[in-house]
């Protein structure tokens, strides 16, 4: 399913602009300094928004997001699509933005919105996971009401991985943990997560075939029952016996999602695949430097 190998993620860029693009705010201004009149386009009608409005909600600008509730813009224009899927609160819970996140639910946005489907019908709550961003992803679900907080984290994407697969496929070990801490009170415990995707690969086998041996212990520390690790472990320690071996065995690595591209945005992970362990040559007998 995912690629193996993830860059870790430079939140700020050499121009101190995020990864995901520089914030355009209005023309001409990309140096983080809000526009006096958010309005970018005077033709707009009153309830609109433009394509720069959106992008600025995109970058996480408090003032455009403000003005949009003010003018009574409709919900839908708000919470937009990009190219990739991806809406306001996606590419908030990427960077983390936990800031962007209270200031929606101060205007009273409620769960259907900051939980809507995206890329591949992936969450924000995925976003989260698969960026290890700990403290929105707990944020996020601590603010939704008891009775839909299962639910929420639950949640399957296209190819039936939940954001547990997600943290555990980006070596997201602080997404790991939180995740445990708030399925610690729910039915089933961290359990209800370790369900296989379609492929048939719960999160532990993804770490085993990985060879992700501190997301492994993550899952221990989140409440995950040694049985249940046991034959990651297992692979895991077979995966040591090969790198080991004279003849090295191509690694195990699951595929992205079929046609992933970037599900979560810019990010490689659901695309990138490493290639595979070349054969190390066996030296011929009795060869050698000549003495």
């Amino acid at each position: 399913m995912f690629a193996p190998e993830m860059p870790p993620l430079d939140l700020e860029g050499p121009d101190g602009s995020s990864p995901f693009g520089p914030t355009v705010l209005s023309e001409g201004s990309t140096d983080g300094t809000p526009p006096a009149d958010p309005s970018f386009d005077e033709a707009m009608p009153a309830t609109g928004i433009t394509a720069k409005q959106l992008e600025a909600l995109h970058d996480g600008n408090l003032l455009v997001l403000k003005d949009a509730f003010a003018r009574g813009v409709a919900m839908a224009l708000i919470f937009g699509q990009d190219e990739n899927g991806c809406d306001c609160v996606h590419h908030a819970a990427k960077r983390g933005d936990v800031a962007f996140l209270q200031a929606l639910r101060e205007a009273g946005v409620g769960a259907e919105w900051l939980l809507q489907r995206g890329p591949r019908l992936a969450t924000s709550i995925h976003a989260a996971a698969a960026c290890d961003q700990a403290g929105f992803l707990e944020a996020l679900v601590m603010g939704l009401p008891d009775s839909e907080r299962m639910t929420a984290l639950c949640a399957r994407e296209e190819g039936q991985w939940n954001p547990l697969h997600a943290a555990v496929y980006t070596k997201s070990s602080a997404a790991i943990a939180v995740l445990g801490r708030l399925m610690a009170s729910e039915a089933g415990g961290i359990l209800a997560l370790m369900t296989p995707n379609d492929e048939g690969k719960t999160p532990a086998d993804i770490a085993g075939e990985m060879q992700l041996r501190d997301q492994l212990h993550a899952l221990a520390q989140a409440g995950v029952p040694m049985e249940q690790l046991r034959k990651a472990r297992a692979a895991l320690a077979w995966r040591r016996w090969a790198d080991a071996a004279p003849r090295a065995v191509a690694p195990v690595v699951p595929d992205g999602p079929a046609g992933g591209t970037g599900s979560f945005g810019p990010a490689p992970w659901m695309t990138v695949r490493r290639p595979p362990v070349q054969a190390r040559p066996r030296p011929a007998t009795g060869s050698g430097p000549a003495l």
